[in-house]
């Protein structure tokens, strides 16, 4: 089953090369990496994006916006959420979380979803406490 996963999210080849979907902006190193930890188990995925998220180096942003829009575990989807902000110098974070949100299932990513949206700046405290207390 995690092997039909993995291929609904990227294009294997005979060689053993992959490609992310279309238009995911990846250096060859970033697609590695997150080829690498897509593989592992749900929590040594959560641990690799703790430990890269906290970074809050540019270069590991592929994989925080991979792993909210793509992995199947909602805990290591919480553990993006939980540090997206970090990233909001990148001008994609708010396209990634409002992707996020079009998905359809950000209400079982509450109240992660809604705390990412307001540190990055997309809806303003009130708005978030207003979510959060529904």
């Amino acid at each position: 089953m995690k092997f039909n996963l993995i291929n609904k999210f990227f294009k294997s080849n005979q060689d053993g090369s992959f490609e992310l979907p279309d238009g995911f902006a990846a250096d060859e190193k970033q697609k590695e990496l997150i080829k690498e930890i897509s593989l592992m188990k749900p929590e040594k995925r959560m641990g690799k994006v703790i430990f890269y998220g906290d970074s809050a180096d540019p270069r590991y942003y592929p994989l925080i916006k991979w792993t909210l829009l793509y992995d199947s575990d909602i805990s290591v989807k919480f553990s993006a959420l939980k540090r997206i902000h970090l990233f909001k110098a990148d001008p994609d974070v708010v396209k990634t979380l409002e992707s996020l949100g079009q998905q359809g299932n950000n209400k079982n990513l509450e109240p992660y979803y809604s705390m990412a949206m307001s540190r990055v700046g997309i809806i303003s405290k009130e708005e978030f406490e207003k979510r959060i207390n529904r």
